[in-house]
């Protein structure tokens, strides 16, 4: 019999109180280390000090920003030195600490300060590199940590867009069934699923209170499993469609108007619902999903792209990746873009 190994966390802990008792948690996983290193922003860091001490790091290191330098930087820094890398923060720390982590063969621990995409658990990170944002592939972490007393304090912006990228899986895995009926790619049913769950995870449990901690909990968990999802397959296939080709294009393209990722991904998700594949239905289900989070106001404040500049993001997003969509299908319709009403 042939079985595959997926590398999965030591730790899951998703919860209240859970800084302050980060020992026991390692303890009760039988995880030992001789040194940790917190990776960490300043001002996080002065906020939470206090509860940062149960964490029991030989030290502190800041992250400014995500660019890769800031890995370059680490690198340095802790040359010689060994042990356990613990990054906190939001998407610039975590990715910048996957990267370091992954380049010097470490393990780490993510513990998000927001719920604001997936990247909490997943195989990817995006940096900066020479201006330019790019993915790197990455070893997932051995623990994922999410205190709710702290991501309840985050902005309830950061929280909506966690919303908005665990939703559109559904866009992703469209244009994945897409692909494996006109060029036959193969399609990992464990992934396929558990991408579909996480982002039904969210769609089925109505209005709630952004700041809940049984909102954030299962909102933590959905993410979780949506990263698994991207572990399994091998890639970000499961989680990422024409509606993630969209947004990168306007981070590549027009980096002054670029917003959070989660509300970028909502915003290319209802684009292609409404502009290819037509589906006035789930264009309604959709906005009134994001209405009731607030997130349909927030995507049509923050995305202010003009219908030419539309069009180069999509001619962009042909290209930006070997990632077969709905886009495909549509090539000619975006080479000649007749302009659609911002959504």
């Amino acid at each position: 019999m042939f079985y595959r190994s997926i590398q999965i966390p030591s730790i899951l802990a998703v919860g209240s109180d859970l800084l302050p008792r980060f020992e026991d948690i390692l303890r009760r996983n039988c995880l030992y280390f001789q040194a940790r290193i917190l990776v960490t922003e300043e001002a996080l860091f002065d906020r939470y000090k206090w509860m940062l001490r149960g964490l029991q790091t030989e030290g502190v290191r800041f992250v400014e920003s995500s660019d890769i330098t800031e890995v370059y930087q680490l690198e340095e820094e802790l040359n010689g030195t060994t042990g356990l890398v613990i990054g906190f923060g939001g998407g610039k720390v975590l990715d910048v600490v996957k990267l370091f982590a992954d380049r010097d063969n470490r393990p780490y621990i993510s513990i998000p300060s927001a719920l604001s995409h997936d990247g909490i658990y997943s195989p990817v990170a995006r940096l900066t590199e020479g201006g330019r944002k790019r993915s790197f592939g990455v070893k997932p972490p051995v623990g994922i940590v999410a205190d709710l007393d702290v991501i309840a304090q985050a902005p309830a912006l950061t929280t909506m867009a966690g919303v908005g990228d665990l939703v559109s899986n559904l866009s992703a895995l469209s244009d994945w069934r897409l692909a494996q009926q006109r060029i036959n790619e193969p399609i990992n049913d464990f992934a396929y699923t558990l991408s579909l769950n996480s982002a039904d995870s969210i769609i089925s449990c109505g209005a709630m209170d952004l700041k809940s901690k049984e909102f954030l909990q299962r909102l933590a968990y959905g993410l979780v499993m949506s990263g698994l999802a991207m572990v399994m397959a091998g890639s970000s296939r499961p989680c990422s469609g024409a509606e993630h080709l969209i947004s990168h294009s306007i981070d590549e393209l027009f980096p002054e108007k670029s917003t959070l990722h989660g509300l970028q991904v909502a915003w290319g998700h209802l684009l292609v619902e409404k502009a290819f594949r037509r589906n006035n239905s789930e264009v309604a289900r959709l906005e009134a999903l994001f209405t009731s989070f607030g997130l349909l106001q927030e995507i049509r404040d923050r995305i202010n792209l003009s219908d030419s500049e539309v069009a180069q993001a999509l001619q962009m997003s042909l290209k930006i990746r070997n990632r077969y969509t709905v886009l495909n299908e549509n090539a000619g319709r975006i080479m000649d873009w007749p302009g659609l009403s911002r959504t």
